[in-house]
């Protein structure tokens, strides 16, 4: 269950300094008190914090060119065989709504249905809706406190917020894992006043959204709409577990699966917003025409290259009413999916899950197996971008996502415009400036301007 703001997209912590503590009673000795143990750690974490934040935001690295030029096409993923994606099996049934409260079926693609949520501005609400059987319970709701409905009126002025849901599934697979259902949601987030310039798509990473990732609803003060992506409701591996690998490496077949699990989680995405562009584009048709630019943050990014392409592919085959992607800022991204499940704990964890016991195998081999055989790789989707603007934003001490695979992408992405930062993954969410980030959104606004939008991108 989670429990959202609608209109509040961003809330920051107010900080305030160290206080004096009290002078001792005596009025001959005249020192201050010494601060209690838990006070004074409270004292020097936020004195390291402030002063890696100051690190980062004056110590960044700015290098590479503008666009990404990307070396041949390859095989370009069109010719691949993308996973199965459908409506078949899977329906949404609301249980419960608050009264005013509407969930509307917007589109049915072939491989998305996608519903909105209507409401009016000011009222507290609730949807129980089942999805494919058992029940979920997905909660929104306005804050009841009198001075955050005031806060939400104030910015409703300016933004409008729509919300929107996709449901899909896949079908059986043939090692038997069964058909999973998958429900996504998303703020829309528009200016009130005028028509949109553009339309942003923000792909949060596998923690969900991130106070950065938030942030970028900014930019429909600037004049763009932000699709924003929210978490997931079934992250789950669908690959079922197997008896651990044995010393002497893992079965073909268990790598073969494997390597099928992870281009699945690395198109999720891609349908996802796919579906919702083309719900959006029956009421505008003119989102076609316009700028399109994709942000990603950690597996968001990872996950963004495969996304263009699915984007391209569309209205290369169908003629989608969706507009090619214009550019593109990866924020914590690599290439080379093997090295980044094998070098971190999340990895190994998930991994795991797969059967896949790191222990017991040569994790060299289990990199070496997934970097050769993933279709939707970002290092193989990468002609999706070619040309187009793109920001690349990393961490120098990265030990999630590491440094070498963020240069893995940007060497695979022809050296774009490449920030990077001497923090680790966490800290490049969490510890960069305000105006660090206005500088991005300064980049999205020139990018869009100078790179190809609509339908001309791709052309």
């Amino acid at each position: 269950m989670q429990r959202m703001r609608p209109g509040v997209c961003c809330a920051s912590a107010s900080r305030s300094g160290p206080r004096p503590t009290s002078r001792e009673g005596t009025a001959d000795r005249g020192r201050f008190a010494r601060p209690a143990p838990g006070q004074l750690l409270r004292h020097i974490l936020l004195g390291v914090l402030i002063a890696a934040s100051l690190a980062a935001n004056g110590c960044v690295t700015r290098s590479g060119g503008s666009v990404a030029r990307v070396e041949g096409t390859g095989e370009h993923v069109e010719s691949v065989r993308w996973p199965h994606r459908g409506t078949e099996g899977v329906w949404l049934v609301v249980h419960r709504a608050t009264n005013g409260v509407e969930v509307r079926h917007r589109l049915e693609t072939p491989t998305a249905s996608v519903f909105e949520i209507v409401v009016g501005p000011d009222v507290p609400f609730e949807v129980v809706f089942g999805l494919s059987g058992p029940t979920m319970n997905y909660r929104m709701w306005l804050s009841p406190e009198e001075a955050e409905q005031n806060r939400t009126r104030r910015i409703a002025e300016e933004i409008v917020f729509r919300r929107l849901i996709a449901v899909t599934s896949d079908r059986p697979a043939p090692h038997g894992a069964p058909h999973a259902a998958r429900a996504r949601t998303a703020y829309l987030i528009e200016p009130a006043r005028t028509p949109p310039k553009g339309l942003c798509v923000v792909m949060p990473g596998a923690a969900g959204l991130t106070q950065a990732d938030a942030g970028f609803y900014r930019l429909a003060a600037r004049g763009w709409s932000v699709l924003m992506l929210l978490d997931e409701f079934d992250r789950e591996l669908r690959v079922r577990s197997q008896p651990s690998a044995s010393a002497s490496g893992a079965p073909e077949a268990l790598l073969d699966r494997l390597a099928d699990a992870v281009d699945d989680a690395l198109v999720e995405d891609a349908f996802i917003i796919e579906a919702m562009l083309e719900a959006l584009a029956q009421d505008a048709p003119e989102i076609a025409d316009r700028p399109l630019v994709l942000v990603g943050s950690s597996l968001g990014a990872i996950r963004l290259p495969a996304t263009a392409a699915r984007l391209e592919e569309a209205r290369r085959r169908r003629s989608a009413q969706v507009p090619s992607v214009s550019a593109a800022v990866l924020i914590g991204g690599g290439a080379g999916v093997g090295d980044v499940l094998t070098a971190s704990g999340l990895g190994r964890h998930w991994l795991g899950l797969a059967g896949i016991d790191l222990d017991a195998v040569d994790a060299r081999d289990v990199a070496r197996v997934l970097n050769e055989r993933c279709a939707f790789a970002p290092e193989r989707c990468a002609w999706a971008l070619d040309g187009r603007p793109v920001l690349l934003m990393d961490a120098r001490f990265d030990a999630i996502v590491p440094p070498r695979t963020a240069d893995r992408l940007a060497n695979a992405l022809g050296k774009p415009t490449r920030w990077t930062y001497p923090l680790g993954h966490i800290g490049l969410f969490m510890l960069l400036g305000e105006s660090e980030w206005s500088r991005v959104l300064d980049w999205i606004d020139a990018a869009a301007a100078s790179g190809r939008s609509g339908r001309g991108a791709g052309s």
